[in-house]
C-alpha cells in the first residue's frame, strides 16, 4: 500500500514540477510554440529519468541491506555496478536540466550570471 501511495505522490510531485516549469516558460513572451513544446519534453524526460534511476538505485540498496549481513560483501560486488549505472543516469539527467537552463537563459538574453548551484537547489527543493 505504501508503494502505491509513494507512486501517486511521485506522480503528483512530477505534475507540480512540470506545471511550475510550464508557468516559467509562459513568462517568456518571445518563446516560439515549437521550442516551448521541445523544452517541456526535455524537462519532463530528464525529471522522469532522474526519478526512475533514483527509485531503482534505492531499491537495489534496500534489497542489498535486507539480504543479510553474511553475504553483504558479495551483494556489494553484485549491486555496485548497477548502482553506479543509476548514479550516472541521474548525473546525465541533471546535466540535461542544466543545459536546458542555459538554453532558456540564452533565449531570454539575460545578463545575469548563471548559478548552477541555485538551479540545482531549486530542482531538488522537494527531495
Amino acid at each position: 500500500m505504501a508503494d502505491s501511495d509513494d507512486l501517486i505522490r511521485g506522480e503528483q510531485e512530477l505534475a507540480d514540477k512540470l506545471g511550475a516549469f510550464s508557468e516559467m516558460l509562459n513568462d517568456i513572451p518571445s518563446l516560439d510554440t515549437k521550442l516551448r513544446v521541445i523544452w517541456e519534453e526535455v524537462y519532463q524526460n530528464a525529471v522522469k529519468d532522474r526519478a526512475a534511476a533514483n527509485m531503482q538505485m534505492l531499491s537495489l540498496i534496500s534489497g542489498a541491506n535486507l539480504a543479510g549481513s553474511g553475504t553483504s560483501y558479495a551483494l556489494e560486488l553484485e549491486t555496485a555496478p548497477a548502482i553506479v549505472k543509476y548514479l550516472e543516469r541521474m548525473a546525465k539527467s541533471t546535466d540535461q536540466l542544466l543545459d536546458l537552463a542555459r538554453r532558456i537563459e540564452d533565449h531570454m538574453g539575460s545578463d545575469d550570471e548563471f548559478d548552477e548551484d541555485e538551479l540545482y537547489n531549486s530542482i531538488h527543493a522537494d527531495d
